[in-house]
């Protein structure tokens, strides 16, 4: 009786290895769980057909073509992937192999199934597919959790500029500073594109600001550079540091960096001090001056007390914020205006207007008059 039952056993046990998986299983699988899967199922079929050499063959291969895979897949520029829907690239490589496992395998499925052969189920394709996908999976996983002691090689800090933006800090950044330039470049409203990694460097005599694009010939394209010229501007007039802070490019490799051209602007004045460190004066609640240290805090009062006495120019009732910078040979008086407005003879005869009474109440040195667009961070002396 025992011995009956053993033969039984091992009877059941040979037909279980004498079942093969159709082409159409293999294409599910595939899709699946990528060309690791393919490579198992074909070479369940290969033992079954007694060819054991081939069937370890077709593991290795099935390894080999998923590396080939993903690495291909991370070298394609991330613009070109996100233009490409997600079903299509492993319906074109499930596509392959099948017709590749056709040529291979077809003929000896056809025979074997014809001889009263057994196909294997649908749902152990679909275990297989499965333990190639955790098998693909583990690798990324370790990478990934493996990473999150530290964020990212010298840059163990970060502060959030926006939900898709980020800016890392090395550890000789003091946090203030990081937290002063995610908050100026959140005014400035800058994007940096769909996500963005920002890395700032506390150099010597200058903080080094870089970011990061695939694309390093858009310094040679002049309207970017005199935006991103403006932007640095813009950081330097808000951000107290103490240095200047100035942008560089990198590749996402951060081994290729290039700074940030500096352009001469005709109409544009650029009078910010990179060095500039902003004061804050309080008119009333709604109406503020902002001064640097070098400018005399009599001639702040004075501002102050102009623009308190305009009261046909200003109403305490309006919100106004002013730039009132001592340069070595004038000071700038700066209003927020838009520049759709900034030929707008009614505004430019309130500013001119504000620099004479400034010159009647004992102001001695040349005040230029300069209006400021926030929106696109740029300037015009008016004349």
């Amino acid at each position: 009786m025992g011995w009956k039952f053993r033969d039984k056993f091992i009877q059941m046990e040979n037909e279980k290895l004498k079942k093969v998986f159709t082409t159409k299983m293999i294409w599910s699988a595939t899709y699946l769980g990528g060309p690791l899967a393919a490579g198992i199922l074909m070479s369940k079929n290969y033992k079954v057909f007694g060819k054991n050499k081939e069937a370890g063959i077709s593991v290795f291969l099935g390894i080999i073509f998923t590396i080939i895979l993903f690495v291909g897949i991370f070298l394609v520029p991330e613009p070109i992937i996100d233009k490409i829907p997600m079903p299509v690239i492993p319906l074109v490589y499930s596509l392959i192999i099948v017709w590749v496992a056709k040529k291979l395998q077809g003929k000896e499925l056809t025979e074997f199934l014809k001889n009263n052969g057994h196909k294997a189920s649908y749902w152990a394709a679909i275990g297989y597919s499965l333990i190639s996908l955790v098998i693909i999976l583990i690798p990324f996983a370790v990478y990934f959790f493996s990473g999150t002691t530290n964020v990212i090689d010298g840059y163990s800090k970060k502060v959030d500029v926006s939900k898709n933006i980020t800016l890392y800090y090395d550890n000789k950044t003091d946090d203030k500073i990081s937290k002063k330039l995610a908050k100026a470049l959140k005014i400035s409203n800058f994007n940096g594109g769909a996500g963005a990694d920002l890395f700032l460097n506390n150099e010597k005599e200058y903080y080094k600001l870089t970011i990061i694009t695939e694309d390093l010939s858009l310094i040679t394209d002049t309207f970017i550079v005199s935006g991103f010229n403006e932007l640095e501007n813009a950081i330097n007039l808000f951000v107290n540091a103490g240095k200047p802070v100035e942008i560089y490019f990198s590749d996402p490799t951060l081994k290729k960096t290039i700074v940030l051209p500096k352009l001469l602007q005709d109409t544009i004045y650029q009078a910010v001090d990179t060095t500039i460190e902003l004061l804050e004066y309080n008119i009333n609640s709604k109406q503020k001056i902002f001064y640097n240290k070098t400018m005399p805090s009599a001639e702040v009062e004075k501002l102050g007390k102009t623009i308190n006495n305009l009261k046909g120019y200003f109403s305490s009732e309006d919100e106004l914020s002013v730039f009132y910078i001592n340069k070595k040979q004038f000071f700038a008086l700066k209003f927020y205006v838009k520049k759709a407005l900034w030929n707008n003879r009614d505004l430019q005869k309130i500013a001119k207007g504000t620099v004479e009474y400034l010159k009647s109440v004992g102001t001695k040195k040349d005040v230029k008059l300069f209006f400021i667009d926030g929106n696109i961070l740029r300037e015009k002396e008016i004349k």
